[in-house]
C-alpha cells in the first residue's frame, strides 16, 4: 500500500510505469499497415499520451482499492470504535489517498465538467458607500456569471459568502444552515439540529438560468454507495488558492463517521489547532458539530486546507467552500452524494503530525431537507 502511494506522491514512478507501458505495448503489438506519413506521424505522437493516461488512471484505480480493502480490515474498524493503538492514525493510513484533481485530469475521474457546471459562489456583498444593489442577496452561479452584469461590474464575493447548489429545479437552493444564517429572511427555518442543511426557494432574478447547472437527485444512489468512494467536493472559493476561474476541488476517500470516533477524535484536538477560542468556547463547539458528524462522511483535505497560517487571522484556506456540493464516483460515472459542512485539523499520534479533513452529510440528509417543503425559507 505505502509503496502505490509513494509512486502517486512523487510522479517520476508513474512516468516509469507510462514508459514501461509503452515497451511493452511495442513488443506486443503488431506492425500497423502503411499509412500515410502525416497520420502515422499524429498516431506515434498520441500513443505515449495515451499510454501515460491509461498508466495514471490505472494507478487512481489501485490506490483506490487499496483504501477499500483497507476500511475492511479489522484494525480499521476498530478504529471506528476507538479501540486499538492510535485509533486516528489506522484510519489515517486506510484512507490518506495522495490525488489533487489535477491528478484527474484526462482519465475516467475526470472533473473538468463538475467544475464548469455547478458550483454557486452565496453571500451578501460588503456595503459600498454610494453604491446601489438593486438585490441585496447573491448568487455567483458558473455559467451564468458572464451574462450577469453585477458580476462583470462586482466580480467574486470576497466576504460574507460560501457556496450552495441548485436541486431539482432551477428557483430551489441547498447550502448548509451556518450560511443561511447571514441572511435574515432564513430566521425562522433555522434548526439548529444534527444537520446543518437549509434549503430555500430563491426569487425569479437568482433562479438558474441554465438547464444543465441543475443538480438532479439520482435515485439510484444510497449512503451505502459512500463508503469508501473516490468523492470530489467541489465548489467557488475565489482565493489564492484557488484555479483561475475560483473553483476548487477536493478529491479523496470518505468513510462514515462513527459517534466513538467523533467523541475520541475531537476531544484530542490540540490546543494549537483551536484557533484561539477559550476553553468554554470550544467545548460548546465541539458539543454542536458532535451531534453533526455522528451521521456524517469525513474525507482527508490537502495538506493545510483545515489550517490558518500562524499569526494570522485570515480564513482557513476551505473556508469559502462551505455548502458545496459532494460527488461520488459510483457505477463510473460522477454523482451526487452530500454537502461540505465542516473541516478542521485533527492529530495523528502515529506520525506526529496534523492531518486536515472534511465532513459532509450523505445525500439521504439532503433528500429529507428538500423532501420538507415547510423547512424551507425564502431568498429574495
Amino acid at each position: 500500500m505505502d509503496h502505490v502511494r509513494r509512486n502517486l506522491i512523487l510522479g517520476f514512478p508513474a512516468a516509469a510505469a507510462g514508459a514501461s507501458l509503452l515497451a511493452r505495448a511495442a513488443v506486443a503489438e503488431p506492425t500497423p499497415a502503411p499509412v500515410a506519413d502525416a497520420q502515422l506521424g499524429a498516431q506515434r505522437l498520441a500513443e505515449p499520451a495515451e499510454l501515460f493516461r491509461r498508466a495514471k488512471e490505472g494507478f487512481i484505480d489501485e490506490a483506490i482499492e487499496i483504501s477499500r480493502a483497507a476500511l475492511a480490515q479489522d484494525s480499521v474498524q476498530e478504529a471506528l470504535a476507538w479501540q486499538g493503538e492510535c485509533p486516528q492514525s489506522a484510519l489515517f493510513r486506510a484512507i490518506e489517498l495522495p490525488i489533487l484533481a489535477a491528478h484527474l485530469d484526462e482519465t475516467k475521474y475526470n472533473v473538468t465538467d463538475l467544475r464548469r457546471r455547478y458550483p454557486v459562489q452565496m453571500g451578501l456583498p460588503a456595503p459600498t458607500p454610494g453604491a446601489v444593489h438593486r438585490h441585496t442577496s447573491r448568487l455567483i452561479a458558473a455559467l451564468d456569471k458572464d451574462r450577469d452584469a453585477q458580476f462583470r461590474n462586482d466580480g467574486y464575493l470576497g466576504a460574507n459568502y460560501g457556496n450552495c447548489f441548485y436541486w431539482n429545479a432551477p428557483d430551489l437552493i441547498v447550502t448548509t444552515e451556518h450560511l443561511a444564517e447571514l441572511f435574515p429572511d432564513s430566521a425562522k427555518r433555522l434548526r439548529k439540529d444534527g444537520l446543518d442543511i437549509s434549503v430555500a426557494i430563491v426569487g425569479e432574478h437568482l433562479a438558474s438560468q441554465a438547464p444543465e447547472q441543475i443538480i438532479y437527485d439520482d435515485p439510484s444512489v444510497s449512503d451505502a454507495d459512500i463508503q469508501g468512494s473516490l468523492v470530489c467536493i467541489v465548489g467557488r472559493d475565489p482565493d489564492v488558492f484557488s484555479d483561475m476561474d475560483g473553483a476548487k476541488v477536493y478529491p479523496g476517500i470518505a468513510v462514515k463517521m462513527t459517534p466513538e470516533f467523533v467523541y475520541g477524535a475531537l476531544s484530542e484536538i490540540s490546543q494549537t489547532n483551536r484557533h484561539g477560542m477559550s476553553a468554554h468556547d470550544f467545548e460548546r463547539f465541539i458539543a454542536r458539530v458532535r451531534s453533526r458528524m455522528d451521521n456524517a462522511y469525513m474525507m482527508i483535505l490537502p495538506p493545510g486546507e483545515a489550517r490558518a497560517y500562524p499569526d494570522s487571522e485570515s480564513e482557513l484556506p476551505c473556508q469559502g467552500m462551505s455548502a458545496s456540493p459532494v460527488f461520488g464516483f459510483i457505477r463510473g460515472a460522477y454523482r451526487p452524494v452530500g454537502i461540505f459542512f465542516s473541516a478542521m485539523c485533527l492529530e495523528d499520534v502515529e506520525r506526529r503530525r496534523s492531518v486536515d479533513v472534511a465532513f459532509f452529510h450523505p445525500i439521504s440528509a439532503i433528500r429529507k431537507l428538500a423532501g420538507d417543503p415547510k423547512a424551507y425559507w425564502t431568498m429574495k
